[in-house]
């Protein structure tokens, strides 16, 4: 049997879940990079560095797409399997 949250909602992460929160991290990550600029709390030559490591992680993530999609499925598919 599945657990589910108070809301009815099966709490177990789907790719699409872990994808979205990946992607926040990644917008918080590049907003705290253009507030520490703008702070002058960074050189211009830290914000290239930070923004490129940001850039990369994005472009893994775009990489590691369909392998998220194997190990996590869709509640959709989940639904369609029969209740343990």
């Amino acid at each position: 049997m599945r657990m589910q949250d108070d809301s009815g909602r099966d709490p177990t992460p789907d790719a699409d879940d872990l994808e979205a929160a990946w992607e926040r991290s990644l917008d918080a990550a590049s907003t705290a990079v253009d507030a520490n600029v703008r702070a002058r709390a960074l050189a211009p030559s830290d914000l290239a560095a930070e923004s490129k490591r940001i850039s990369g992680e994005r472009q893994w993530l775009r990489r590691f797409r369909g392998t998220l999609r194997r190990l996590f499925p869709s509640r959709r598919r989940k639904r369609a399997e029969p209740a343990d």
